[in-house]
């Protein structure tokens, strides 16, 4: 990250301004391993009147640009108090910016599929089914992305061995369902989608086998260590697909956490962990979870459905969707605080 440092108040000591702002820097720095625009701080140090000194933190995003500013008689006063600001508003924007995008591809995706599903019937028609499976994989990538990550979970929760079974089986065998039921398919291309994930919902629970029982042990009863322990397990058995992971597919705390009412906790945890730690100690505590609320967790998160639409990939009510919802999240705030003693 390229930092610009401007100073204009004579009376700061610019080695001790230089320090701390090199501190902040190394805290925000985290945000942005994986993101696509390298980016610039800029910080102002000015005078203020007589005896004020006022700093701005400046920093511009694809989406747009994050300010903060506070005034103190003291520079570093000033300094510190700008920056907590600044942070605030920073993972706030980084946060609205990733729903954002995750919102605009759901629609670029349903626009496709809303062209696309007259071509899929007519290669059926034609019996042409290698031109079907080609489209269908630009049709529904989401859905691949999705069947990829329950396998991967699946495995890291120890309901299969790795390598037992392969994605690329599993998305033939959700190809063919499609080519033989696309008469029956939905014409919006909205309800498409989630016909596509119900297929594949479905699918993934005959192949993974994956039985739908309480949480290996209750997590609540487990303390810091324990959950320490669940974590380096998980972390060193899935390096691979932790390296591999896209920086919108993290899991973040402020989908656990609701950012007015656990702001102070956030913040401790934001302190504690960078964005790809976080995203690491949410998923190993979900591997400790049944696969229909680890699911239900991931098709909200992830996918931006719903709960009504969760219930309908499901094959469930809302009623039931909410409520695994508002128990996953609990458990995971529970064993958040408590894995880090807060």
């Amino acid at each position: 990250m390229e930092v610009q440092l401007h100073i204009h108040a004579a009376e700061v000591k610019k080695a001790q301004v230089e320090k701390l702002v090199h501190q902040h820097t190394k805290k925000i720095e985290k945000f942005f391993k994986k993101y696509s625009k390298k980016p610039t701080l800029e910080v102002f140090i000015n005078p203020s009147g007589n005896i004020w000194i006022r700093v701005a933190y400046s920093i511009d995003l694809k989406s747009g640009t994050v300010y903060a500013s506070e005034k103190d008689k003291d520079a570093t006063k000033a300094l510190q108090a700008t920056f907590k600001k600044f942070q605030k508003a920073l993972k706030h924007a980084l946060e609205k910016e990733r729903k954002d995008y995750l919102y605009k591809r759901k629609n670029r995706q349903k626009d496709f599929a809303r062209s696309a599903t007259g071509f899929l019937r007519m290669y059926k028609t034609e019996g042409d089914q290698q031109a079907f499976n080609d489209l269908l994989r630009k049709t529904i990538p989401n859905i691949s992305e999705y069947m990829e990550r329950r396998l991967h979970m699946a495995e890291a929760s120890h309901h299969i061995e790795k390598g037992t079974v392969s994605l690329p089986q599993l998305e033939e065998k959700l190809h063919h369902q499609i080519y033989e039921q696309i008469e029956q398919a939905p014409s919006s291309s909205e309800q498409f989608d989630l016909w596509a994930f119900q297929l594949a919902d479905e699918l993934l629970d005959q192949e993974l086998h994956e039985q739908q029982v309480p949480q290996k042990e209750d997590l609540d009863t487990l303390d810091a260590t324990q959950l320490q322990k669940i974590q380096r397990q998980f972390h060193d058995e899935q390096q691979d697909m932790l390296a591999h992971l896209h920086s919108d597919r993290y899991y973040h705390l402020e989908d656990v956490f609701d950012e007015e009412e656990a702001s102070e906790l956030l913040e401790k945890l934001d302190d504690e962990l960078s964005r790809e730690e976080a995203n690491e100690v949410i998923m190993a505590v979900l591997t400790q979870l049944p696969p229909f609320q680890r699911t239900i967790f991931d098709l909200a998160v992830q996918e931006g459905l719903t709960a009504e639409e969760i219930a309908q990939v499901k094959r469930t009510n809302k009623a039931e969707v909410d409520k695994a919802l508002r128990e996953v999240r609990a458990k995971l705030c529970s064993a958040l605080q408590r894995r880090f003693g807060l």
